[in-house]
């Protein structure tokens, strides 16, 4: 656990772990009291015992709102963590420390304490290509936000002791395919745009193949959670407030002669999502406004 998860305040992600299936733990969480997290876990998998400890540097709460660190308190680790390393080597094969300090941080933790076999951090969400080892034991990142999917392989001996270990990052890449109405809309928008600084447009360049472009839709198809969170927000609706505004500017402006509201244009937006290389750090987005006219049904926001 990590300060992430208190963001929206101790109750509730306290209301969700003790609903939850999965296993929490926290090896130096103080406050909130959460029975259902755990100090340490030992798991057994194909005859080795993995025994898991989670530490996290208090420090990472400086620029939390007050609400969120007068619920919550971390202990520094710094005095407790080696008997913890000990303790829990007597009952494990394997000793695996969930880390939210940082990979500096953890080049650290592992030169001063004993008896860690892997750390897996986080927090400076640093993207590391393969395995680091300091001293016996391996460190891993996988960046941020589920980019990546980080893989590593250890190799045991008779007695369950480590012997070798590699691994990698596994790109997430989106799969689905450009939608063709919203890359003609960016090919519109990039020809109104030089158009408009008095360019003169001689080849208008389509949405490179590292770029994935979808309407709100195809992203509720995997994210519905988001999805309905979005249009419960004002942020769903306020291409409504462009189009109402747009379409009372037409009719001030617009001539005896013109039907008034034919000129009205409503505005769509949509997002133009990256597709993560294999070691890039993340995608990038930027959102595009343009103005379309009523014959051409608009899109809802991408997601």
């Amino acid at each position: 656990m990590a300060e992430g998860e208190f963001f929206r305040g101790a109750q509730f992600i306290a209301d969700l772990i003790e609903g939850s299936p999965l296993p929490f733990i926290s090896s130096n969480l103080d406050k909130p009291a959460v029975s259902s997290v755990k100090r340490e876990i030992v798991v057994e998998r194909a005859g080795v015992r993995f025994g898991f400890l989670s530490v996290m540097d208090p420090s990472v709460f400086m620029f939390y709102p007050k609400r969120v660190k007068d619920e919550v308190a971390f202990t520094d680790f710094s005095a407790t963590l080696q008997g913890q390393i000990d303790d829990l080597r007597k009952k494990s094969d394997v000793v695996v420390l969930l880390s939210h300090s940082g990979v500096d941080a953890d080049r650290e933790i592992a030169k001063t304490y004993s008896g860690i076999d892997v750390i897996v951090g986080s927090h400076t969400q640093s993207v590391m290509e393969a395995p680091e080892t300091v001293g016996e034991t391996v460190i891993v990142q996988a960046g941020k936000d589920g980019y990546y999917v980080g893989h590593l392989r250890l190799t045991f001996d008779d007695k369950n002791s480590i012997t070798a270990h590699d691994g990698e990052l596994v790109a997430m890449d989106f799969p689905f395919p450009n939608d063709p109405t919203v890359v003609e809309m960016i090919i519109d928008y990039n020809r109104i745009s030089k158009a408009r600084a008095g360019s003169v447009v001689e080849r208008i360049t389509p949405v490179p193949l590292e770029f994935m472009v979808a309407s709100s839709e195809s992203c509720a198809s995997c994210h519905a959670t988001e999805y309905d969170h979005w249009t419960a927000s004002r942020h769903a609706v306020s291409l409504k407030t462009l189009k109402r505004r747009s379409t009372r500017k037409n009719r001030r402006t617009a001539s005896p002669a013109t039907p008034r509201g034919s000129a009205a244009t409503m505005a769509t937006s949509t997002t133009i999502l990256q597709r993560p290389s294999r070691m890039s750090t993340a995608p990038s987005a930027t959102t595009r406004l343009r103005a379309t006219s009523p014959s051409r049904p608009p899109l809802s926001p991408a997601g």
